[in-house]
């Protein structure tokens, strides 16, 4: 079964890009000479997927004003992407974690697999990165993780990304046995860790109850993944191919913003 449907979550309250997001959600920065969401936007559809459910929350609702139905400036923005692709809109209502964002939109899943793409993580490839996942995903046709060795003198970039813990069986592909809940003071060159793309299957809903029994505030989709993985699923990850930019950071979207510029992307 081909993956037709993408989540992009982006209801998180970006407290590291403070006091920026006071007036305007981190998914609508802008980054060369398109949007930060507009990039998972565009991944998505080039990926293959038809339908697009953003997670929003209450306090970014421009978000919604933006990509909801109506506004005809998108195809001029996106080239004509949009013309291709159905966006709806789910709210988390408060900031629960990831898993429990991706836990609001299990009615737009709707029992199929699906992609989901954190705005933060931009790529530049030849290939989309959620698209190279879907490869992996027709070889193994359950959840699948998309992962990135550290390179060097980007540590500080990947303090956010989860170590793995994981069996080679060739090249690139990785079966996983664990993610760490990691320091991000020791992140470590070379080391393999997830990088906000994900192919899930409806698998993944059956142990969000049991992941929140274990958690005091945040359903974060790593609890969930653990969950997955002690009732002995598989999950696999695929070395993604590319450059990877963190803008959920200061440090991090100003390195992209820089990049972008003098590329002249």
């Amino acid at each position: 079964m081909g993956v037709r449907k993408a989540i992009i979550p982006a209801a998180g309250l970006g407290t590291r890009l403070l006091p920026f997001t006071e007036k305007m959600p981190k998914e609508l920065f802008p980054l060369g000479r398109k949007l930060v969401i507009d990039y998972a936007l565009e991944e998505a559809v080039l990926s293959g997927a038809e339908e697009v459910c953003i997670v929003t929350s209450p306090q970014k609702r421009q978000i919604r004003e933006r990509y909801g139905r109506g506004h005809d400036r998108l195809p001029k923005e996106l080239g004509q992407i949009t013309n291709f692709v159905d966006i709806s809109f789910v709210e988390q209502k408060q900031p629960l974690g990831l898993g429990d964002a991706i836990w609001m939109a299990r009615e737009f899943a709707c029992d199929q697999p699906f992609a989901v793409l954190l705005p933060d993580n931009i790529f530049l490839a030849e290939a989309a990165p959620i698209g190279q996942l879907m490869q992996l995903f027709s070889e193994y046709p359950t959840c699948c993780v998309g992962t990135m060795a550290v390179p060097k003198d980007q540590t500080i970039f990947f303090a956010s990304a989860r170590k793995l813990i994981y069996k080679e069986l060739r090249h690139g592909v990785y079966q996983i046995r664990e993610i760490l809940d990691n320091d991000p003071r020791l992140v470590r060159e070379g080391e393999i860790r997830s990088i906000g793309r994900y192919i899930l299957t409806p698998r993944f809903f059956d142990y969000c109850p049991r992941a929140r029994e274990k958690t005091r505030n945040e359903l974060r989709e790593t609890d969930v993944l653990n969950e997955y993985l002690r009732a002995k699923n598989k999950l696999y990850g695929l070395l993604i191919e590319g450059e990877r930019f963190n803008t959920g950071t200061l440090e991090g979207y100003s390195k992209a913003f820089v990049e972008f510029i003098d590329r002249g992307l």
